[in-house]
């Protein structure tokens, strides 16, 4: 039975660096969709069902309030959260505090 991962990133080339790394340690039994925005995402979602999804939280249509919005279509579902940024609550750089931050 395959792993079913929902994959919400806009840049096509970390999607492939997911799909070249999860192969590269022999994760066969995972199937990834990509979607590039928020919205798409919720749509897909009630379509579809998904074992866990991972979100980029520097998406166009994307910010900590509207993922928190949208967590009543996400409920059921294990999310990881993925940024570059330093404070994922804000978009902001932070320093060691926002680092310390769970949400």
């Amino acid at each position: 039975m395959d792993t079913r991962v929902l994959v919400i990133e806009d840049n096509p080339a970390d999607f492939k660096l997911l799909q070249l790394a999860l192969a590269e340690v022999g994760a066969y039994h995972v199937k990834l969709t990509g979607v590039q925005l928020l919205g798409d995402a919720i749509e897909r979602l009630r379509k579809e069902d998904f074992n866990v999804a991972l979100l980029d939280l520097s998406l166009p249509d994307t910010t900590a309030r509207r993922v928190e919005a949208a967590a009543g279509s996400l409920s059921e579902l294990p999310v990881v959260l993925l940024t570059g940024r330093d404070d994922f609550r804000t978009g902001r750089p932070g320093g060691s505090e926002a680092r310390r931050t769970i949400w």
